[in-house]
């Protein structure tokens, strides 16, 4: 009994100490690519302190990647390509105009909110755009007038 305690207990710290492992966001993203349907984690420790000292929020900085649409292999020339969705951000920020809170006060509904930034991606395990899109992005690299869509920003309410 005591044998079955310890490895249960030894399997409960190893998965919980995978799942507070830290990537950078492009691990989440191949993940996807490579054939999960979605991955997330904890961003890198550096990037996290970054963005906390710009949010004012001790909440840790979350990656959450999904698929959108699988491109078939035979249209870019055997290469594993997706299209994904990364949001990454923090659940508790404070408010814009706001000084630092800690938003993990009763009263932190009140003052703090979710905060991310959310993007899609036309990518391939290579780290290259798929072959089937890449007309379209070298006409845009043409074009001198080609401006990129506005990301939006949600949370400043």
């Amino acid at each position: 009994m005591t044998r079955l305690l310890t490895v249960t207990f030894f399997l409960a710290f190893v998965g919980a100490a995978w799942a507070a492992e830290r990537h950078p966001p492009t691990f989440f993203l191949m993940q996807v690519v490579e054939g999960e349907a979605q991955a997330s984690g904890l961003a890198e420790l550096a990037m996290e302190q970054a963005w906390q000292q710009q949010t004012l929020s001790n909440d840790p900085l979350t990656i959450h990647v999904e698929l959108v649409a699988r491109y078939p292999s035979a249209d870019n020339e055997g290469r594993q390509c997706a299209r994904v969705k990364g949001r990454i951000g923090q659940d508790k920020v404070p408010l814009k105009g706001k000084t630092y809170q800690d938003c993990t006060a009763d009263q932190a509904g009140e003052s703090c909110q979710p905060f991310y930034v959310t993007t899609e991606l036309d990518m391939c395990a290579d780290g290259l755009p798929p072959t089937a899109n890449y007309a379209k992005y070298q006409r845009e690299a043409a074009d001198p007038s080609w401006q990129p869509p506005v990301t939006a920003i949600r949370g400043d309410k």
